[in-house]
């Protein structure tokens, strides 16, 4: 683990970005299909639940968020972007995916 990280901070946010696109689509692809069993085990409770309809407007946020902006500034040059934007963009998409994972578990609270 610790060879990765210092070999990602040697690189460019656009290299990086390129190497992890398959393992990030395949995380994808699994979330959304095991999400996607888990709802048609109970499709109407959980669509009448609020923390299920949050969770899905932050997912679909989100999505949106992660392959426009996000994409858009990570692909770019160095020097296109100021640092404060990369980590602003950043922690834009922490803030949405950790808020798509809380609204998850509170369905099985509330």
């Amino acid at each position: 683990m610790r060879h990765f990280i210092i070999d990602a901070r040697a690189k460019p946010a656009a290299q990086v970005r390129r190497e992890m696109q398959p393992v990030m689509m395949v995380g994808l692809a699994l979330m959304a299909a095991s999400g996607l069993l888990i709802f048609m085990g109970g499709a109407e409770a959980y669509y009448a639940g609020y923390w299920f309809r949050l969770k899905m407007v932050l997912f679909a946020t989100a999505v949106t968020f992660q392959f426009t902006v996000n994409r858009a500034i990570a692909s770019a040059p160095a020097e296109r972007f100021s640092p404060a934007v990369r980590r602003i963009t950043g922690f834009a998409t922490l803030v949405l995916w950790f808020g798509v994972g809380c609204a998850g578990r509170a369905i099985a609270f509330f």
